[in-house]
């Protein structure tokens, strides 16, 4: 119920970018940009009578020392009119004073459109990356990436100032001072889970918590200070004070995120994830780390580039692009299930949609032709030829999107299933090793491919075939440089193999664990295959051989579902191996009988002919 509750929160928020940024394009402007608290201008035209800087005192007369003073002026303000504003603007020799202009009506800047447009497209984008990572199974850490997406979302496209009441714009800056502080503690949290449970988060559980409670005091002290400074009874400098502060939090708690997430990958061992997590870690210091120096040069120094906002926005871009580039490429948090299911059923849904309505409209003209009226049972006709097609059209559209979006997945899969029936009719030995072997390497895309079997009268394995891709269409071997390639018995390869009921990942092995738990001999062996999967032959638990895989010519690392499907094909081709063996066994015993047979008959005869001859007959 909970994915529901975030599916239908993701919308309400983009429904909020959308109508916000339509507000802001569709609302008259004056040319200029003021920030609150303190009414400072930070976009204005250039040569004109209101400078970035000044700060904005008096709208038409009426004093405006707050954000919703501001919009009650502006709504107030008769439309066609100019804008009478009056400024506080500090001149070269540090005095303060006051400038009085009139304001046309005029367009937007292009640094505002720009920004409000950019920063519809980041938050929609955050909006999309959040709802796939919340809906897959991934707990905790996939809700918290989630909230902070709406966060990120709600501050990147505020509403017009003068698009409602002053109730609404203290609402409005209630929700933005939330998602600052939230978001950022969100994020920190976040991270405190992913990818694994940072150490200071199982060793003191009670900070998860205790990490909220910063925000929500400096949320609950903003809300009671702007309602004091309305009534006139705190002064404004409190109110920017507080806002200083809660930039302050928010901009410590987003370093403190990037840190723990770069340890975090510092410490994890797994190439794989390693992998996976690459390039999140390049797109949440490039994006995090440039925007957080930017706020806090202002809150802390007063420092701000021009059009800061459109720059914060435009850095914030690259996390969502990282996260789903990680997601798409590396399969992180494995996210193809969502894309695919998103897919499959939403293309069904519509089909299935445009099937009723058609149906339902033919059957009730042909209905009114024939006899003057419709019934009820038209649509029930509708509903069951709908439900009769919901099979053959889930099946279509899942075939479609596999073979669109997952080629290479559903090629391995078919490929592996097509390979696992062919073995099946082969009985010769030869044969099958070479026809395996030489399929393995086409459908994996590596390099080389290795069978070791349990020699005959043996305990050891030996190599008994080898196809290598670089040699054209492959070859077959028995020996490698001369000398036959083997394993024993007690060899730690194959003790380790007999412990290990999953296929061996020899590539995201670290260097120091894999000469730990193999041998130097047995290193040199795998190091000349250039291993880096082996897959067990096991039939009844009893260890028969393995294959051995080299890594693959595009150098990506064999992921989990690959290694499933590969994982399954060396279950089946162990009782196949085991079958051939057997018959290729039984017919050299058949043949070498045959030969004794008929050397023994060769015998008999010689020494029949060759003896005396029985006396003849008178």
């Amino acid at each position: 119920m909970r994915r529901y509750a975030d599916v239908a929160l993701a919308v309400l928020t983009a429904g909020w970018i959308v109508v916000a940024g339509l507000s802001f394009l569709r609302h008259p402007g004056y040319g200029f940009h003021a920030e609150y608290p303190g009414g400072v201008v930070r976009d204005a035209p250039p040569g004109g009578a209101v400078r970035v800087g000044d700060r904005l005192a008096a709208v038409d007369g009426r004093r405006v020392a707050r954000e919703e003073d501001l919009a009650e002026a502006l709504r107030r303000h008769p439309g066609g009119r100019p804008l009478a504003v009056e400024l506080r603007r500090r001149g070269a020799a540090g005095e303060v004073e006051t400038v009085r202009a009139e304001l046309p009506q005029a367009p937007h800047s292009r640094a505002a459109v720009l920004a409000t447009l950019v920063g519809m497209a980041v938050g929609l984008l955050f909006l999309v990356v959040g709802v796939f990572v919340a809906l897959r199974p991934t707990g905790r850490a996939g809700q918290l990436f989630f909230l902070f997406s709406v966060a990120v979302a709600l501050l990147a496209v505020p509403p017009p100032v003068a698009a409602g009441g002053g109730f609404l714009v203290r609402l409005i800056q209630v929700l933005q001072w939330a998602a600052l502080l939230l978001g950022a503690a969100f994020f920190l949290h976040f991270f405190l889970l992913f990818p694994a449970p940072h150490p200071l988060a199982v060793r003191f559980p009670f900070v998860e918590g205790l990490l909220y409670a910063p925000p929500a005091v400096f949320l609950a002290l903003l809300t009671v200070v702007t309602a004091a400074a309305e009534l006139w009874v705190a002064p404004d400098v409190f109110v920017e004070a507080l806002g200083t502060g809660a930039v302050i939090v928010a901009v410590s708690y987003l370093i403190w995120a990037v840190v723990t997430f770069v340890d975090a990958y510092r410490r994890l061992d797994d190439p794989v994830e390693r992998e996976k997590l690459r390039w999140l870690v390049w797109g949440v210091a490039i994006s995090i780390l440039p925007a957080v120096a930017l706020l806090g040069f202002e809150a802390l120094l007063g420092f701000r580039l021009p059009h800061q906002e459109l720059w914060v926005v435009a850095l914030l871009v690259l996390l969502p692009v990282s996260f789903g580039y990680a997601i798409l490429s590396h399969r992180l948090m494995d996210i193809e299930v969502v894309l695919n299911r998103g897919l499959v059923y939403g293309a069904i849904s519509v089909v299935l949609v445009v099937t009723f309505i058609v149906v339902e409209n033919v059957l009730a003209e042909l209905s009114l032709e024939l006899t003057g009226q419709s019934s009820f049972a038209i649509a029930m006709g509708a509903a069951i030829v709908m439900a009769a097609l919901v099979d053959p059209v889930k099946n279509r559209v899942q075939l479609f999107v596999d073979r669109l979006f997952f080629a290479y997945k559903v090629k391995l899969r078919e490929g592996l299933g097509d390979l696992a029936e062919e073995l099946s009719f082969i009985t010769d030995l030869d044969r099958m090793e070479h026809l395996l072997l030489r399929r393995l390497a086409d459908l994996a895309h590596v390099r080389r491919a290795a069978l070791f079997l349990r020699e005959e009268g043996g305990d050891g394995y030996v190599l008994t075939e080898m196809v290598d891709a670089d040699d054209g269409a492959g070859a077959r071997r028995s020996e490698a440089g001369g000398e036959p390639l083997r394993f024993d018995a007690n060899d730690s390869f194959v003790i380790w193999m007999l412990r290990e009921p999953r296929p061996l990942s020899l590539e995201t092995l670290p260097e120091a664990d894999f000469h730990q738990r193999v041998e130097s001999r047995e290193v040199v062996v795998l190091r000349r295959l250039d291993a880096a999967l082996c897959l067990p032959l096991r039939l009844r638990g009893d260890l028969i051989g393995f294959l051995l895989l080299s890594r693959r010519r595009n150098r990506e690392l064999f992921n989990r579902d690959e290694i499933d499907l590969l994982h399954g094909l060396a279950v089946k081709a162990s009782v196949d191996l085991t079958n051939a063996r057997l018959q290729t066994r039984s017919r050299r015993l058949e043949a070498e009988l045959g030969v004794m047979r008929d050397e023994l008959l060769s015998g008999l005869r010689g020494l029949l002919g060759s003896g005396p001859r029985p006396p003849a007959s008178a």
